[in-house]
Formats: structure tokens, sequence, C-alpha cells
């Protein structure tokens, strides 16, 4: 549990920085998607919580995110950035430090067998991982990593079961990727879409209902100690991927 929270809090840092950007901008319509990104992460991370425990955690981060969202529709930037700067600044630092003692004062902390970490070098050790994890699906893959190689399809999504649906959501590709997937997607009987969009960061893995995080791209992987671990709460992280999917621009 402990590593889930901690890749939770990561996540919520990067979509903060995002919104503060947003909101830097005076982007109305950016500050709408990056905040609905931030309840969301936040609805996930408090879940692994109790009731009684959140409601103080999270009572100020709350109330000054019902401002915010009140701001953002009455087109009230200058509250907005006032309520959200205390988040920021203020209320989202002290519940991540009142959860980090909440967990060191449980006896044991859940790990779980689904939470890897690879030291720097084990980069075979992270591939099978993720060729066995992939090759489990029955419906549907979508990766979103914001910088895949050609390594992606030739190496984890090739042997993929005929007829699993194949997503890649990413910002910029590098090597030979585009050339690739282009082959990649007149394989016979093969479902597969990439989209590009600059709101990509992160580096997940969506296995027919399941989800994991990847520390590093997967183009870098094991080149550096990184992990690999499930989410517990897929709905929430599913609904802002679809959404980004949604908005992007295809590519291939």
């Amino acid at each position: 549990m402990l590593s889930s929270i901690s890749i939770l809090f990561d996540h919520i840092g990067k979509i903060v920085e995002e919104l503060h950007n947003a909101i830097r901008w005076k982007s109305l319509q950016k500050m709408e998607v990056e905040f609905e990104k931030l309840t969301a992460l936040l609805d996930c991370l408090k879940s692994h919580f109790p009731k009684e425990f959140v409601e103080t955690a999270f009572a100020y981060v709350d109330q000054h995110l019902h401002f915010v969202k009140r701001y953002i529709e009455e087109r009230n930037i200058n509250m907005v950035k006032q309520n959200f700067d205390c988040i920021r600044e203020r209320d989202l630092p002290k519940a991540k430090l009142k959860v980090y003692v909440f967990l060191k004062s449980q006896r044991d902390f859940d790990y779980g067998k689904e939470e890897k970490v690879y030291p720097k070098g084990h980069i075979y050790d992270f591939y099978k991982d993720i060729r066995d994890i992939t090759k489990e699906a029955k419906n549907e893959v979508f990766v979103i990593d914001a910088y895949v190689d050609e390594d992606l399809l030739n190496l984890y999504l090739e042997k993929i079961p005929i007829g699993v649906k194949i997503k890649i959501l990413t910002k910029q590709p590098k090597g030979n990727f585009i050339t690739v997937a282009q082959k990649f997607k007149i394989k016979p009987k093969v479902d597969f879409e990439v989209r590009r969009s600059n709101d990509c960061h992160d580096r997940l893995f969506f296995i027919d209902d399941k989800c994991w995080v990847m520390g590093q791209s997967v183009k870098d992987a094991g080149k550096k100690p990184t992990y690999l671990v499930k989410i517990e709460v897929y709905d929430l992280f599913r609904k802002v991927f679809d959404d980004l999917w949604k908005t992007a621009s295809k590519l291939v």
C-alpha cells in the first residue's frame, strides 16, 4: 500500500503543477480539465483510508477545492488562484504529512504481491513482467507513455492475442516508432490506434480492468531503478485517461 500511496502523491503533484500553470496562464479550459483530474486522483487516494481519517486529514483541502470549483465556474481567476494557493502551498502538504504519519502508525504495511521494484540494470526482468501482464489481456490494452519508441511494439505488444484492441497515447514518439506503428496497424486482424496529446505525462498500462503504473518510460525502464505497481482503484484512473484519449489527435 505504501508504494501505491507514494505513486498517487507523485501523480497528484504533477497535476497540481499543471493546474498551477493553467491558473498562471489564465486558461479556464485547462483549469477545468486539470481540476477534474486532481479531484479524481484525490478521491482515489482518499479511498485507501478510513472515512474518519479522511474527513480530518483532508478537511481544508476539500474546503478549498469547493471554492476553486465554484470560482472556476464563475470565471473569477483571482479567487481561483487565492484558494488554489492555499491547497498547493499549505493544505495538501499538511494532508500528505498526516497520511504518512498514519501509515507509519500501522504495524504492518500491505505491500501486496503486485508492487515490483527493479534495481538499475534489471531490464530483462522488467520486460518479462510487462510481457506476462499484457499476454493476459482478453479485450484491450491501453498504454500511456509520453516517449514511446518502437520497442513498445516489437518487444511488449507484438505477442498480444489476436482480437485484443490496442491503444497507445503518447506525446513525443521516439526513434522509428511511427514507421513501425504504421506497419503494425496493417497486420491482419489487428485493432490498433495511436493518438497524441501534449497533456500526456504519465506511464501506465491498462489491461482490461486492471491498471499498472510504471516509474519510467518503457524505452528507459531498467536503465535506472524503477517500479511497476498495480493501482487498486481502476475506475478513477481510467476515466481521467479516457477523457484525455477523446481529446487527443490521431497519429496512426
